[in-house]
């Protein structure tokens, strides 16, 4: 058999018959000013808001997925910022684990250091504080702040951190900085600072308070940093930079903390830490009234079984090109409509002055016509026209 082509002559008037955008001639078309107008309006529209989608289109946006934790053999990281309005050598920090009860005292070992210090900021210290609270109040009324703290976490950032004191005071130090990072066991536990040293002891929990004088106790504190697991640069811990002034000797704070494993993934890297909720309380105490217990700081922590994966994700640009073409055509529609409208409305209002629609007046140009190139004559431009003899008249009868 033999196989029959298609020509190209034959593709192309097929490929022209299927055009469903025909042209129309310009001397058709009509140019107004008004139209010229509307015209540079519209562009100039149409390219602040393609300026806007391709912006929001490049950044990115974080989501949130809530899985089991499935690591609960793993360790817990304790980190600690913390200053006391008391001398070091009156106070004593440990916790222990409220499940089997087991008891680990934590000060001045591993990575807990105290270190005598004052109470009082300096002026570099206070403009710090300022702004971590302003960071605090902010993350707090803005849920897109805590998504860039997210974007930035993998950076190691010094912000966080209570910058040194330009000046020192002559007078003694009155306070204790308890600083540093500490392993617990991923069980629900009781950190403390409280009065007196604490003393190993199997099996029970004891401070020696008996050379403290009942006189110097203040647990007015300031909580620097708080945090667990994987120290994250950008991330601020609900309870950073929160400072309490005690205006009795015998206080009881308070913090209950649940903890939530969080696995952060941006585009610049991973990394695994935890966050915790927090609500506090603070009471007197007075054993005559009731209210019963030791003058201190405390920090009741609780992990819970579930963990957030956070995940940096890109818009897909299949939607970038739709919402630009609804842009692009939408605007052109639109605008059209409205021209029309206008036009319509000012027809109505004064029908002999169309001022939308005034074309413009162009000037008529004579061409020169030389008579050395082109003779006309009266028989050249009209034919000979043969006119036959009329018809004798008839007569009626």
């Amino acid at each position: 058999m033999r196989r029959r082509f298609i020509s190209e002559k034959q593709l192309k008037k097929v490929v022209k018959e299927m055009d469903v955008f025909p042209k129309v001639d310009d001397s058709y078309q009509e140019t107004t000013k008004s139209g010229g107008t509307v015209s540079i309006l519209c562009f100039v529209l149409i390219a602040i808001l393609v300026w806007f989608e391709v912006g929001f289109f490049t950044d990115t946006y974080m989501t949130y997925e809530y899985v089991v934790d499935m690591h609960t053999d793993d360790d817990l990281m304790l980190n600690v910022d913390i200053t006391v309005s008391m001398p070091c050598k009156d106070i004593g920090a440990d916790v222990y684990d409220t499940v089997d009860s087991s008891i680990q005292s934590m000060f001045l070992k591993n990575g807990l250091k105290d270190t005598p210090t004052y109470f009082e900021m300096d002026a570099v210290q206070k403009v710090w504080h300022k702004t971590l609270l302003t960071f605090q109040d902010l993350r707090v009324k803005d849920p897109a702040i805590q998504d860039v703290m997210y974007k930035s976490a993998i950076f190691n950032s010094t912000f966080l951190e209570m910058p040194k004191r330009n000046v020192e005071p002559t007078h003694v130090p009155d306070a204790c900085r308890i600083k540093g990072s500490q392993t617990v066991k991923r069980l629900a536990g009781n950190f403390h600072i409280t009065v007196g040293k604490a003393i190993p002891h199997p099996k029970s929990h004891a401070h020696l308070t008996r050379s403290v004088n009942m006189q110097t106790y203040n647990f007015s504190h300031r909580i620097d940093q708080l945090s667990f697991g994987n120290r994250a640069g950008s991330l601020i811990s609900p309870l950073d930079g929160v400072m309490k002034v005690a205006e009795t000797r015998m206080v009881m704070y308070q913090y209950f903390m649940k903890i939530v494993p969080t696995e952060i993934d941006t585009k610049i890297g991973k990394i695994s830490t935890h966050q915790y909720s927090v609500t506090e309380q603070d009471r007197t105490i007075d054993h005559s009234q009731g209210s019963h217990g030791i003058p201190g700081v405390f920090f009741k922590y609780d992990l819970t079984p579930m963990k957030i994966r956070v995940r940096e994700e890109h818009r897909p640009y299949w939607k970038l090109f739709v919402r630009l073409c609804g842009i692009v055509g939408g605007i052109f529609a639109t605008v059209g409509m409205f021209h029309s409208f206008i036009s319509f409305l000012i027809s109505l209002i004064s029908p002999n002055q169309d001022t939308l629609h005034q074309k413009e007046q162009k000037p008529y140009v004579q061409l020169p016509i030389s008579t050395d190139t082109m003779s006309l004559s009266e028989e050249s431009v009209l034919p000979s026209l043969h006119i036959p003899n009329p018809l004798p008249p008839t007569t009626l009868t």
